[in-house]
């Protein structure tokens, strides 16, 4: 009977398995010291392409390069002369993304560009919606934009970029396993 007491008594000690706001904020920061949170985004105000984007020599001659002459200055861009391979085609000129580009900004994908900013570290739990053996937990977070580029007015503009708030909001996802709270996805 004594030994069943016992076992009692200490199983009551561990709650890990239970859904509560010190179980999740300790399963995030476990998580997020592996996975520091990227703030990331598109940003529709250059159309770039990392094989380049094609523009008639004429055209460039009489209305210049607009925003890609800001980028070419900055070293984001090389603007060179490219013959395409149709028979009777005219040189454009093309504009492709530097490595510098690649290393600082982020990724030409086109009609946008993708770029990881800054970081955002958990603050605290802020709701819990909760399942059997998972969760949806709500939680507010500091953010904080360091890329270098979003300290440059110029690209700012370029890029249509909004400083992020101080504070923001991540749902983190989790799932309990083997009796713990883990991290399975943020948002």
């Amino acid at each position: 009977m004594t030994a069943l007491l016992l076992g009692l008594a200490l199983s009551g000690c561990d709650n890990s398995k239970a859904a509560t706001e010190t179980n999740f904020a300790k399963a995030i920061q476990a998580y997020e010291k592996g996975h520091p949170g990227d703030l990331c985004g598109d940003f529709y105000g250059v159309k770039l392409s990392p094989i380049g984007i094609d523009f008639n020599a004429d055209i460039v001659k009489n209305s210049g390069l607009g925003a890609y002459k800001t980028l070419q200055r900055l070293g984001y861009v090389a603007v060179e002369k490219f013959q395409p391979p149709l028979l009777g085609a005219e040189p454009v000129l093309r504009v492709k993304p530097t490595q510098k580009f690649n290393n600082e900004v982020g990724v030409a994908a086109g009609d946008r560009i993708h770029s990881c900013y800054g970081t955002f570290t958990f603050k605290n739990v802020k709701k819990i919606i909760k399942n059997t053996n998972s969760a949806e937990v709500e939680a507010a977070v500091t953010q904080q934009a360091k890329a270098a580029w979003t300290k440059n007015p110029e690209l700012v503009q370029l890029f249509n970029f909004q400083v992020p708030a101080s504070e923001g909001t991540r749902t983190y996802f989790m799932a309990l396993e083997r009796n713990n709270w883990v991290v399975k996805a943020v948002r």
